[in-house]
């Protein structure tokens, strides 16, 4: 695997890991999507619709387990 490629997934893992620990103390999804603008570049591969949708799977995917 290239360097760049390495790179470009290790950010990904960590911009996961910032947004599991910041997903459970938002309220709502825009609170999420605001908390983890800072590390938007992060995913800089991805246009804004699919960043979106990423965010928006995570949310939906941590608060099915409180309802």
């Amino acid at each position: 695997m290239g360097k760049v490629k390495a790179w470009a997934m290790q950010l990904e893992e960590d911009f996961w890991h910032i947004a599991n620990s910041k997903i459970g103390n938002c309220e709502f999804f825009g609170e999420f999507m605001q908390e983890m603008e800072p590390h938007r570049d992060f995913l800089g591969l991805h246009n804004d619709r699919e960043y979106a949708d990423m965010l928006r799977e995570a949310w939906d995917n941590y608060w099915s387990k409180y309802i």
